[in-house]
Protein backbone atom coordinates (compact mmCIF):
# COMPACT_ATOMS: atom_id res chain seq x y z
CA UNK A 1 0.00 0.00 0.00
CA UNK A 2 1.35 3.45 -0.90
CA UNK A 3 1.97 6.14 1.72
CA UNK A 4 -0.02 9.38 1.92
CA UNK A 5 1.64 12.29 0.09
CA UNK A 6 1.06 15.97 0.85
CA UNK A 7 2.48 19.39 -0.01
CA UNK A 8 3.40 22.15 2.41
CA UNK A 9 1.37 25.35 2.33
CA UNK A 10 4.65 27.30 2.33
CA UNK A 11 6.06 25.52 -0.74
CA UNK A 12 4.84 27.73 -3.58
CA UNK A 13 6.79 25.78 -6.20
CA UNK A 14 5.23 22.40 -5.43
CA UNK A 15 1.80 23.63 -4.36
CA UNK A 16 0.53 24.26 -7.90
CA UNK A 17 1.55 20.76 -9.00
CA UNK A 18 0.09 19.31 -5.82
CA UNK A 19 -3.21 21.05 -6.50
CA UNK A 20 -3.40 19.54 -10.00
CA UNK A 21 -2.84 16.10 -8.44
CA UNK A 22 -5.34 16.62 -5.63
CA UNK A 23 -2.72 16.40 -2.87
CA UNK A 24 -3.64 17.77 0.56
CA UNK A 25 -2.03 21.04 1.66
CA UNK A 26 -0.26 20.57 5.01
CA UNK A 27 0.67 22.98 7.77
CA UNK A 28 3.64 20.91 9.03
CA UNK A 29 6.00 18.31 7.46
CA UNK A 30 5.11 15.62 9.99
CA UNK A 31 1.48 15.63 8.80
CA UNK A 32 2.29 13.10 6.03
CA UNK A 33 4.91 10.35 5.51
CA UNK A 34 5.92 11.86 2.14
CA UNK A 35 6.00 15.41 0.80
CA UNK A 36 6.04 16.68 -2.75
CA UNK A 37 8.64 19.47 -2.60
CA UNK A 38 10.34 21.95 -4.91
CA UNK A 39 14.15 22.02 -4.69
CA UNK A 40 17.03 23.67 -6.53
CA UNK A 41 17.39 20.38 -8.46
CA UNK A 42 13.72 20.17 -9.42
CA UNK A 43 10.49 18.63 -8.21
CA UNK A 44 11.15 15.93 -5.60
CA UNK A 45 9.67 13.57 -3.02
CA UNK A 46 10.84 13.98 0.56
CA UNK A 47 10.39 11.39 3.28
CA UNK A 48 9.52 12.92 6.65
CA UNK A 49 10.38 11.92 10.20
CA UNK A 50 13.57 11.71 12.23
CA UNK A 51 16.61 10.58 10.27
CA UNK A 52 14.85 10.77 6.91
CA UNK A 53 17.18 11.03 3.89
CA UNK A 54 17.23 14.05 1.59
CA UNK A 55 14.74 14.71 -1.20
CA UNK A 56 14.64 12.42 -4.25
CA UNK A 57 14.20 13.90 -7.71
CA UNK A 58 14.69 12.30 -11.12
CA UNK A 59 17.97 13.35 -12.75
CA UNK A 60 18.41 12.75 -16.48
CA UNK A 61 21.57 14.79 -17.10
CA UNK A 62 23.93 14.03 -14.21
CA UNK A 63 24.76 10.99 -12.11
CA UNK A 64 24.29 7.43 -13.32
CA UNK A 65 21.94 8.39 -16.13
CA UNK A 66 24.27 11.19 -17.24
CA UNK A 67 27.18 8.74 -17.36
CA UNK A 68 25.13 6.46 -19.61
CA UNK A 69 24.39 9.40 -21.89
CA UNK A 70 28.09 10.27 -22.11
CA UNK A 71 29.33 6.73 -22.72
CA UNK A 72 26.33 5.13 -24.43
CA UNK A 73 25.39 1.47 -24.10
CA UNK A 74 26.31 -1.62 -26.04
CA UNK A 75 24.81 -4.97 -26.90
CA UNK A 76 26.97 -6.39 -24.08
CA UNK A 77 24.88 -4.54 -21.48
CA UNK A 78 22.79 -7.24 -19.70
CA UNK A 79 19.58 -5.19 -19.96
CA UNK A 80 20.12 -4.48 -23.65
CA UNK A 81 20.94 -8.10 -24.37
CA UNK A 82 17.90 -9.30 -22.44
CA UNK A 83 15.65 -6.97 -24.43
CA UNK A 84 17.13 -8.19 -27.71
CA UNK A 85 18.97 -5.11 -28.97
CA UNK A 86 21.29 -7.51 -30.83
CA UNK A 87 18.26 -9.39 -32.21
CA UNK A 88 16.45 -6.51 -33.83
CA UNK A 89 14.44 -4.96 -31.00
CA UNK A 90 13.77 -1.31 -31.73
CA UNK A 91 10.74 -0.35 -29.61
CA UNK A 92 10.27 -1.06 -25.90
CA UNK A 93 7.53 -0.35 -23.39
CA UNK A 94 8.89 0.18 -19.88
CA UNK A 95 5.72 -0.85 -18.05
CA UNK A 96 6.99 0.17 -14.59
CA UNK A 97 8.93 3.35 -15.37
CA UNK A 98 9.66 4.66 -11.85
CA UNK A 99 12.77 6.84 -11.73
CA UNK A 100 13.44 6.30 -15.48
CA UNK A 101 16.90 4.77 -14.97
CA UNK A 102 16.21 1.75 -17.19
CA UNK A 103 14.19 3.78 -19.70
CA UNK A 104 17.08 6.20 -20.16
CA UNK A 105 19.62 3.38 -20.51
CA UNK A 106 17.54 2.00 -23.37
CA UNK A 107 17.13 5.42 -25.00
CA UNK A 108 20.90 5.92 -24.88
CA UNK A 109 21.29 2.52 -26.55
CA UNK A 110 19.24 3.80 -29.49
CA UNK A 111 15.85 2.29 -28.66
CA UNK A 112 12.46 4.02 -28.82
CA UNK A 113 10.96 3.81 -25.32
CA UNK A 114 7.43 4.36 -24.07
CA UNK A 115 7.60 4.73 -20.28
CA UNK A 116 4.34 4.00 -18.45
CA UNK A 117 3.87 5.14 -14.85
CA UNK A 118 0.81 4.32 -12.77
CA UNK A 119 1.44 6.91 -10.02
CA UNK A 120 0.36 10.46 -11.01
CA UNK A 121 2.87 11.91 -8.51
CA UNK A 122 5.84 9.94 -9.87
CA UNK A 123 4.69 10.82 -13.40
CA UNK A 124 4.82 14.51 -12.41
CA UNK A 125 8.44 14.03 -11.29
CA UNK A 126 9.19 12.36 -14.64
CA UNK A 127 7.68 15.25 -16.57
CA UNK A 128 9.67 17.74 -14.50
CA UNK A 129 12.89 15.83 -15.17
CA UNK A 130 12.31 15.69 -18.93
CA UNK A 131 11.51 19.42 -18.98
CA UNK A 132 14.71 20.23 -17.04
CA UNK A 133 16.68 18.10 -19.51
CA UNK A 134 15.28 20.10 -22.42
CA UNK A 135 13.43 17.06 -23.76
CA UNK A 136 14.58 13.50 -24.40
CA UNK A 137 14.36 12.31 -28.03
CA UNK A 138 13.29 8.68 -28.15
CA UNK A 139 11.43 8.79 -24.80
CA UNK A 140 7.66 9.12 -24.46
CA UNK A 141 6.00 9.39 -21.04
CA UNK A 142 2.52 8.05 -20.39
CA UNK A 143 0.57 8.01 -17.12
CA UNK A 144 -1.89 5.16 -16.75
CA UNK A 145 -2.55 1.51 -15.98
CA UNK A 146 0.02 -0.55 -17.89
CA UNK A 147 -2.10 -3.70 -17.71
CA UNK A 148 -5.08 -2.07 -19.42
CA UNK A 149 -2.89 -0.29 -21.97
CA UNK A 150 -0.92 -3.41 -22.94
CA UNK A 151 -4.12 -5.41 -23.29
CA UNK A 152 -5.59 -2.75 -25.57
CA UNK A 153 -2.46 -2.69 -27.77
CA UNK A 154 -2.16 -6.46 -28.23
CA UNK A 155 -2.28 -7.37 -31.92
CA UNK A 156 -2.33 -3.72 -33.07
CA UNK A 157 0.20 -1.36 -34.62
CA UNK A 158 0.82 0.02 -31.09
CA UNK A 159 2.31 -3.28 -29.90
CA UNK A 160 6.05 -2.86 -29.10
CA UNK A 161 8.86 -5.26 -29.95
CA UNK A 162 9.55 -5.82 -26.24
CA UNK A 163 8.15 -5.01 -22.81
CA UNK A 164 10.21 -4.48 -19.64
CA UNK A 165 8.57 -5.28 -16.29
CA UNK A 166 10.30 -4.33 -13.02
CA UNK A 167 7.77 -4.93 -10.20
CA UNK A 168 7.99 -3.14 -6.87
CA UNK A 169 7.80 -5.41 -3.84
CA UNK A 170 7.57 -4.89 -0.08
CA UNK A 171 10.16 -7.14 1.56
CA UNK A 172 12.77 -7.30 4.28
CA UNK A 173 15.29 -5.35 2.17
CA UNK A 174 13.15 -2.19 2.12
CA UNK A 175 14.97 -0.62 5.08
CA UNK A 176 18.39 -0.92 3.40
CA UNK A 177 17.33 0.01 -0.13
CA UNK A 178 18.91 3.11 -1.74
CA UNK A 179 16.96 6.21 -0.78
CA UNK A 180 15.52 6.63 -4.28
CA UNK A 181 14.03 3.13 -4.25
CA UNK A 182 12.89 3.52 -0.65
CA UNK A 183 10.98 6.71 -1.44
CA UNK A 184 9.59 5.20 -4.66
CA UNK A 185 8.36 2.17 -2.70
CA UNK A 186 6.59 4.47 -0.23
CA UNK A 187 5.03 6.48 -3.06
CA UNK A 188 3.71 3.62 -5.19
CA UNK A 189 3.45 0.64 -2.83
CA UNK A 190 3.97 -2.96 -3.88
CA UNK A 191 2.89 -4.11 -7.36
CA UNK A 192 0.54 -6.82 -6.14
CA UNK A 193 -0.83 -7.25 -9.65
CA UNK A 194 2.60 -7.97 -11.17
CA UNK A 195 1.59 -11.48 -12.39
CA UNK A 196 -1.30 -9.93 -14.32
CA UNK A 197 1.08 -7.32 -15.74
CA UNK A 198 3.37 -10.08 -17.00
CA UNK A 199 0.47 -11.83 -18.73
CA UNK A 200 -0.62 -8.56 -20.37
CA UNK A 201 2.95 -7.93 -21.51
CA UNK A 202 3.21 -11.42 -23.00
CA UNK A 203 -0.04 -10.89 -24.90
CA UNK A 204 1.21 -7.56 -26.31
CA UNK A 205 4.94 -7.81 -27.06
CA UNK A 206 5.88 -8.88 -30.58
CA UNK A 207 9.25 -10.40 -29.69
CA UNK A 208 9.92 -10.72 -25.96
CA UNK A 209 9.12 -9.73 -22.40
CA UNK A 210 11.85 -9.10 -19.82
CA UNK A 211 11.22 -9.23 -16.08
CA UNK A 212 13.84 -7.56 -13.88
CA UNK A 213 14.36 -9.37 -10.58
CA UNK A 214 16.78 -9.54 -7.68
CA UNK A 215 19.33 -12.23 -8.51
CA UNK A 216 17.95 -14.86 -6.12
CA UNK A 217 14.25 -13.90 -6.28
CA UNK A 218 11.64 -16.40 -7.43
CA UNK A 219 10.43 -16.12 -11.02
CA UNK A 220 7.34 -13.97 -11.49
CA UNK A 221 5.52 -16.28 -13.89
CA UNK A 222 6.34 -19.61 -15.48
CA UNK A 223 9.86 -20.68 -16.38
CA UNK A 224 11.55 -18.06 -18.61
CA UNK A 225 13.08 -18.92 -21.98
CA UNK A 226 16.44 -17.90 -20.48
CA UNK A 227 17.93 -15.43 -18.00
CA UNK A 228 20.70 -12.83 -18.06
CA UNK A 229 22.26 -12.90 -14.58
CA UNK A 230 24.40 -10.16 -13.05
CA UNK A 231 25.95 -9.72 -9.61
CA UNK A 232 22.72 -8.52 -7.97
CA UNK A 233 20.14 -8.47 -10.75
CA UNK A 234 18.58 -11.09 -13.00
CA UNK A 235 16.66 -10.50 -16.23
CA UNK A 236 14.18 -13.28 -16.99
CA UNK A 237 13.42 -13.34 -20.72
CA UNK A 238 10.16 -14.71 -22.13
CA UNK A 239 10.37 -15.09 -25.91
CA UNK A 240 7.26 -14.70 -28.00
CA UNK A 241 6.22 -17.03 -30.80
Amino acid sequence: MSAAIGVLATDDGARAVGASLGLPVLAAPEDAPLLLVSTARGLALQETGAGAPGPVCIELVRGKVGWRKEHGASTRDPLCRALGLHKGTRSVVDATAGLLVDSMALVHAGLSVLAIERSPVVHALQQDAVARAGGVPGLTLLQGDAIALLRSWAGTDHAPDAVLVDPMYDDERASVAPKGMRVLRLAVGADLDAPALLLAAQACARMRVVVKRARHAAVLGGAPSFSQVGRSTRFDVYLRG
